[in-house]
């Protein structure tokens, strides 16, 4: 990553911790606990959290019973927590075979997925095509992406950026976004990947996730990490 700054000074990081989790806690006060539907908000049901988590007084839907950890940990806890690294040739495979029921259209710079069950391959900074700081999804910069209502979808996160971390998310806010862009809204439930590491020549640090494509609408995926959606690290997500 050709980039003069780096390192995210800790006091901004502290800042980001403190606000999730005052929202975390005033979004359990006005929502309420239980688990999560497949909406991002349910009056009935709790929170999807910011960090994709169920969040309520009794941190439901977590795994060890408490939700504010999770939604803290997820985000800030190293990396993503179940990181993996894919050889470039294998990362170039994992593209293609997800393209198979995809139609890309580069005139519009859109990819359409069709069936109801589909992965999304996503490289964050790939070098090679100078995309820095954007995500490239079958040979393009940050497309439109069509996914069907229903349909089962697994996002592969793929680091190809010697330089940096990089995040995946798709979210209710739009554009332009701060800084600290992760604080600007819900996220689709499920659609989640912490930043992963910066790659080295030989291995790309790898992360996964799955949701179902349940919510009709306009999204946004972006990268997370501080400072990246706002430089341009995004793109849109229509399901329907």
């Amino acid at each position: 990553m050709r980039r003069s700054t780096i390192l995210v000074p800790t006091l901004l990081i502290g800042l980001a911790i403190g606000g999730l989790a005052i929202s975390q806690i005033i979004a359990a006060i006005n929502f309420g606990g239980g688990s999560v539907s497949n909406a991002p908000w349910n009056n009935n049901s709790g929170w999807a959290g910011m960090m994709g988590q169920a969040v309520g007084p009794g941190g439901a839907s977590s795994t060890n019973g408490n939700g504010w950890g999770n939604a803290m940990g997820s985000m800030m806890n190293g990396f993503s927590r179940q990181v993996g690294t894919v050889k470039p040739s294998s990362a170039e495979r994992d593209m293609n075979a997800s393209l198979q029921n995809a139609t890309v259209d580069k005139a519009n710079n859109s990819i359409t997925y069709a069936g109801q069950s589909v992965k999304i391959v996503v490289l964050g900074s790939p070098m090679m095509t100078g995309a820095d700081d954007r995500f490239v999804i079958g040979g393009l910069v940050n497309p439109t992406i069509h996914v069907p209502k229903g349909a089962q979808v697994a996002v592969e996160l793929v680091n190809e950026d010697t330089g940096m971390p990089h995040g995946f998310e798709i979210m209710q806010a739009r554009p332009p976004y701060a800084y600290m862009s992760m604080m600007q809204g819900g996220i689709y439930p499920g659609s989640f990947i912490a930043p992963i590491p910066a790659a080295n020549k030989d291995q790309y640090p790898m992360a996964t996730t799955t949701f179902t494509a349940t919510q009709s609408g306009e999204y946004n995926y972006i990268c997370q990490y501080p400072g990246h959606a706002a430089q341009g690290m995004y793109g849109q997500v229509l399901v329907g």
